[in-house]
């Protein structure tokens, strides 16, 4: 009889293991694959170009918003060591604490835009700390490219061969965004459209607004006083210490994207508490916009046109004969800004094979350049302006030559 018992109890423990672990994994299998992912917060990792030297230019993106904000560091490489290392501090900060970055928001960091730069100050290829750095006097040349060209005067904005650099004088490139440095932030701009763009340097300690030459944008003025007052850095609406053409922050200006820059307190030190109350006072702008509309680009005005070729005959026939008519032109047209060279297009769109093309533009003037051979076809430049909101429709002609 006892062990009689003593079997049932056994059967009866082993059967309840059994059924408690069925519940618990089927219960397990159940759950919503959402629900047991591990949340990853690796950011999106893009090169964007590449240096002189071939160093890789890289973004990090973090959040999924669909509105974008973007930092940029090390426009002048060595020389301002300080502004890569504060990007890497908040690209780990971002890393650590995803949660700060409003549902709206995607917030993209460039931590060395001048990498060429770095290295000759650094001699490292990636990350660095204060140890590689030289004395200060050392860093200076480590401000220029590889090409030996200032890239913050390289930009399409009042481009000059020659710019200035406290008084003195700096190359500016060949043409507005002659350096593959440069082309990778226009680019970017232009691919990720960002609400602003904060670009971090020293050593004047202050935030600067941005312009070109219409003045400064008011959400630029908003934004500049948002992350000043939140930092403690003094907000300066225009910089008047010497002149400076060709500065990236004055492009965007140019296209209507607000951008400022944000000059920490010496070249050693990163500012990290003040930058990071900036940071986040702009995150709480950002987020008290919600869905407003307060992106820039895509535009909502542009042009769209043909180009047509002509004469297509020896002879012009009265009345006209339509075997002679102009034809469509497939070729490519250039947008030129007003008073930038034509080495440095705006933008570059194809036409199709009927001669027609459409592009989206920021309200502005330019001159549209199709492009011909030489010396025939010789292709007119037409002015145009474009308005907020609109969308332009104009024709281009080329002259074949034959007559």
């Amino acid at each position: 009889m006892k062990r009689t018992i003593i079997i049932i109890i056994t059967l009866a423990i082993l059967g309840g293991g059994f059924i408690t672990f069925y519940l618990l994994k089927n219960k397990e299998e159940n759950i919503p694959e959402e629900l047991i992912q591990v949340e990853d917060n690796t950011p999106q990792h893009n090169i964007i170009g590449s240096s002189v030297e071939g160093r890789t230019i890289d973004a990090y993106t973090y959040g999924n918003g669909s509105e974008n904000i973007a930092f940029v560091g090390g426009i002048h490489g060595g020389y301002e060591w300080n502004s890569v290392l504060l990007a890497y501090r908040f690209m780990d900060y971002l890393e650590a604490n995803p949660e700060i970055i409003p549902d709206n928001l995607s917030v993209t960091i460039i931590p060395s835009a001048n990498p060429d730069g770095i290295y000759k100050v650094t001699g490292k290829e990636d990350r660095f700390t204060t140890a590689d750095i030289p004395d200060s006097e050392a860093t200076v040349s480590g401000r220029f490219n590889a090409n030996e060209v200032d890239l913050n005067r390289n930009f399409d904005c009042k481009w000059q061969p020659e710019s200035t650099w406290r008084s003195q004088p700096v190359s500016a490139g060949s043409s507005a965004f002659s350096e593959p440095e440069a082309q990778a932030i226009k680019n970017f701009v232009l691919n990720k459209s960002p609400l602003a763009v904060i670009f971090w340097h020293s050593q004047s300690n202050a935030v600067y607004a941005s312009e070109c030459e219409k003045g400064v944008l008011p959400e630029t003025l908003n934004i500049m006083n948002t992350y000043a007052k939140a930092s403690g850095y003094k907000a300066i609406a225009t910089f008047d210490s010497y002149p400076v053409t060709g500065d990236a922050e004055g492009w965007l200006a140019s296209i209507n994207i607000p951008a400022i820059t944000v000059e920490l307190e010496t070249h050693e030190s990163i500012d990290w508490e003040q930058n990071l109350a900036g940071v986040k006072a702009l995150f709480d702008y950002y987020k008290q916009k919600g869905d407003q509309p307060t992106g820039i680009l895509p535009f909502d005005s542009g042009v769209t046109g043909e180009v047509f070729l002509g004469p297509t005959c020896p002879v012009v026939k009265e009345p006209a004969d339509p075997n002679c008519a102009d034809k469509p032109y497939q070729t490519t047209v250039q947008v030129i800004r007003t008073g930038s060279p034509k080495s440095s297009p705006f933008a570059v769109i194809e036409t199709d094979k009927d001669g027609k093309f459409e592009i989206m533009l920021p309200p502005g003037e330019y001159g549209l350049q199709a492009i011909g051979g030489k010396p025939f076809p010789f292709c007119e430049t037409k002015n145009v302006t474009i308005e907020p909101s609109l969308i332009i429709k104009e024709s281009l002609t080329c002259d074949s030559g034959i007559r």
